[in-house]
């Protein structure tokens, strides 16, 4: 590099001496006055759901289809351990959100299931975990659940010990594990102190995380983006919010188990949503940033449907239910609905849809049609929004 400038200095000099002395350019510098003002928000990032940007990635949660979600025959990404043998069950879920749960069979102590998170667990000795499941038992079964962080071969790398102390009814358990060992490939196994039956669901595990937020992003990742120093945050994509098959801003709020997750028919993968609306908040008052939601406006890839734009059905679609009437009828919405016609039959999709890891999601299901009443706190508005 120094050499193609020092290159280019001797080219240019030469060329200035050889020019007529009534060619001869004249540069004028000015130290008092300046150019134009660059505005202060002119340099930010922007995040797109594509290659598991969120689960998988920024995303803190190292469990993967922890909310069994992902196939309806088989618990992907899990693995059973010792004699047990599981299932998927869809009879007396922990909420509307959650269509399945995972059936385990123990039948001798030590008995249980593992997960191997998104192409194995980074386990970092020394650092400590936060791990939590939803549990119901079968035929009045108690006793004790042990939560281990292992290799592959199964070698112990932190342990701890949950009492499951009540049987028949949803139970969440938290529990923290302290790892002893490092291993990048590492599993997250669970299991039972006694043979019975136990059902699971909503599996997690969470590292330390950025800023010590309790549903947060990776430290490494987010640091790298507030080195960016960016002062705005574009979220939560383009495409991934086209379509029939969209992100809806209230279906990622509230309670993990509560929300409902998408298959992303764009890029090809489910996402679980616990990387939601106010989670993004956090991150751009967290990176200094100013958050810039996108919106959807009737886009689609490939697919259409009949969209009603009367003020009713936008106040239905798009406003919280506690918002007040006033500040959500939007000025000058038309009352009659616009049709929108291209290949409807594709657009059947904020629905829950069944899903497996070797076939697209089906095109109709059904979705809950209730939303849970949250409070969204932020300390930093949400000044701006572009359309998409």
């Amino acid at each position: 590099m120094r050499r193609f400038v020092s290159s280019f200095l001797i080219l240019l000099c030469t060329s200035l001496f050889l020019l007529p002395a009534a060619a001869q350019p004249t540069f004028n510098f000015s130290t008092a006055q300046r150019g134009p003002v660059i505005g202060p928000l002119h340099y930010g990032i922007f995040y797109e759901e594509i290659n598991h940007a969120g689960d998988g990635g920024l995303y803190a949660e190292l469990i993967r289809n922890g909310s069994m979600e992902e196939n309806s025959g088989n618990p992907d990404y899990w693995w059973t351990i010792g004699d047990a043998t599981f299932s998927i069950s869809s009879q007396n879920l922990l909420s509307a959100a959650q269509k399945r749960a995972m059936h385990l069979n123990l039948t001798k102590a030590g008995d249980g299931t593992r997960n191997i998170g998104f192409w194995g667990i980074n386990i970092v000795r020394g650092q400590t975990y936060r791990a939590s499941f939803w549990v119901r038992t079968a035929n009045n079964w108690t006793g004790d659940v042990t939560l281990t962080l292992e290799s592959y071969e199964g070698a112990d790398l932190g342990h701890t010990t949950v009492h499951v102390s009540e049987a028949g009814q949803w139970k969440k358990y938290t529990a923290e594990i302290t790892a002893t060992g490092s291993y990048q490939l590492g599993w997250f196994a669970i299991r039972g102190s006694k043979a019975g039956t136990i059902y699971l669901d909503c599996v997690s595990l969470m590292p330390p995380t950025f800023k010590s937020r309790e549903n947060g992003m990776r430290r490494d990742l987010a640091e790298k983006l507030a080195a960016l120093h960016p002062r705005f945050m574009r979220f939560p994509g383009g495409c991934y919010i086209e379509g029939g098959n969209r992100y809806q801003w209230r279906h990622t709020v509230g309670p993990v188990e509560e929300r409902l997750g998408i298959y992303n028919s764009h890029w090809g993968y489910p996402v679980s949503n616990g990387m939601g609306y106010h989670e993004f908040l956090q991150l751009a008052e967290d990176l200094g940033a100013e958050p810039l939601f996108v919106v959807n406006v009737g886009m689609g890839h490939g697919c259409a449907r009949t969209i009603s734009t009367s003020k009713a059905s936008f106040r239905r679609r798009w406003m919280p239910s506690n918002m007040p009437t006033a500040m959500s009828t939007p000025t000058g919405a038309p009352s009659v609905p616009r049709q929108v016609i291209r290949n409807p039959s594709t657009c059947d999709s904020w629905k829950s849809a069944t899903r497996t890891t070797t076939t697209p999601p089906p095109t109709t299901a059904t979705r809950a049609t209730t939303t849970p009443s949250v409070t969204i706190s932020s300390t930093k508005p949400l000044r701006h929004a572009i359309p998409r």
